[in-house]
């Protein structure tokens, strides 16, 4: 009797955090669905939502944290385009595509000196 109490408060549980998270995720699309200043705005707003992480951080991470969030900005008008419904995609994204353009640079600045070194 006392698992299958605790079978149901799980499935309970789970029911109430799936609504809520369905519910966050359709307010999220709304704001999506309009212009390129609704998905800066909406951006905005997501990236307020977050702000109390990047606080809780150490330093230097908050910095790598903040670095983040301005690579989301520098790609809002691509983001407002790929016309996800999903906010947090684009926002992967975003950082994802400034990760690759930093390793691509650094990739760069590492064949130059290895061409210096081999012309010695």
């Amino acid at each position: 009797m006392k698992c299958r109490c605790l079978a149901n408060l799980k499935y309970a549980t789970e029911k109430v955090s799936h609504q809520a998270f369905s519910h966050i995720d359709t307010v999220r699309r709304l704001d999506l669905r309009r212009t390129v200043s609704s998905h800066r705005h909406a951006l905005d707003k997501e990236i307020e939502a977050w702000k109390g992480f990047g606080k809780a951080l150490r330093k230097k991470d908050a910095e790598a944290f903040d670095s983040m969030m301005n690579a989301c900005r520098m790609f809002a008008s691509a983001g407002s385009m790929a016309t996800r419904l999903i906010l947090l995609e684009a926002m992967f994204m975003s950082i994802l595509l400034n990760q690759e353009k930093a390793l691509a640079e650094i990739k760069e600045k590492l064949d130059r000196l290895e061409n210096q070194l081999n012309h010695l």
